[in-house]
């Protein structure tokens, strides 16, 4: 048994001791910091030691880092990254933010040009709609379109198709063109107007580039009894751009009202010739024709 005394410390009769065990040489097994990554070392008395190990590690000295991305930490499908020092990052997606993307970006209010209509917030993403059931979201997802409406945009002519579907009320003599004289035909399910590009009070404006034409769909307001009533109101403008490089485009507008919201319809027709143009619906187009 040993027995020491420290320098500059007294005793009264008699002292106390502790036994422990020294190993041969009289080395402490924690004395050579054993274990890794700030953690604990315990002498275990009997010539061994245990490791202590901190959040983040493990192993018998405590030498294995933990990922710290194991237990997927980033929520809605965020993007965990390992920092390498027991810490992490998440790389939100789209729509949602916060150190673990667990917030919901509203981006209803974030943005109120997201929809043409109705914008519908969600986790992590929108979706628009159309408060008029005749009326759909186009393939952009943003738009309200009217399904089945054509504008044709020919060299010397324009006709558009309406789907009576969209215009429940109205008859074919309600309608008609800028100039009242250009009223509609018709078949079973489809209204017709038809116009030369220089009649109908079809307007034309010119630039270096491109000759635009446009014209408008409108109700004729029906007189009973010397009293004007309208049926629905209907306003639909319509343009044909015609480029100077044989590119032609069509365009068909509502605008948005009590009844129905707004309409739009774009295509474009790509060609090196106004006589040789194939179809590249884009935006909200549904149905658009060439005509060469």
């Amino acid at each position: 048994m040993f027995v020491m005394f420290h320098p500059g410390q007294t005793v009264d009769r008699g002292f106390e001791a502790k036994y422990k065990s020294i190993p041969t040489g009289g080395v402490d097994p924690c004395s050579e910091y054993p274990c890794a990554n700030d953690s604990t070392c315990v002498d275990n008395e009997d010539s061994t030691f245990k490791c202590i190990c901190p959040p983040g590690v493990t192993g018998d000295r405590c030498q294995v880092g933990l990922d710290p991305c194991s237990e997927y930490p980033c929520a809605n499908n965020g993007t965990c990254v390992d920092n390498g020092n027991n810490t992490f990052k998440c790389i939100c997606p789209p729509g949602v933010t916060g150190d673990r993307c667990q917030v919901d970006i509203d981006e209803c209010r974030e943005n109120k040009d997201h929809c043409q209509d109705i914008c519908e917030n969600t986790m992590g993403s929108y979706y628009c709609s159309c408060s008029d059931p005749e009326l759909s979201v186009a393939r952009d997802k943003r738009h309200c379109i009217a399904e089945g409406v054509e504008v044709d945009c020919g060299q010397d002519e324009i006709t558009i198709t309406l789907p009576k579907s969209l215009l429940l009320g109205l008859d074919r003599e309600h309608l008609r063109l800028i100039d009242a004289n250009c009223t509609a035909t018709e078949n079973e399910t489809h209204f017709f107007l038809h116009t030369e590009t220089g009649k109908c009070g079809t307007i034309s404006k010119h630039n270096k580039d491109y000759v635009i034409y446009s014209n408008m769909v409108s109700e004729i307001p029906i007189e009973e009894n010397k009293i004007v009533t309208r049926l629905r109101q209907a306003m639909i403008p319509f343009d044909c751009f015609y480029s100077n490089w044989g590119v032609a485009s069509s365009i068909g507008i509502r605008p948005s009202d009590s009844l129905l919201p707004s309409l739009r319809m774009t295509s474009l027709l790509n060609s090196q010739s106004v006589n040789e143009c194939t179809l590249k619906p884009v935006s909200t187009a549904r149905t658009q024709h060439c005509q060469s």
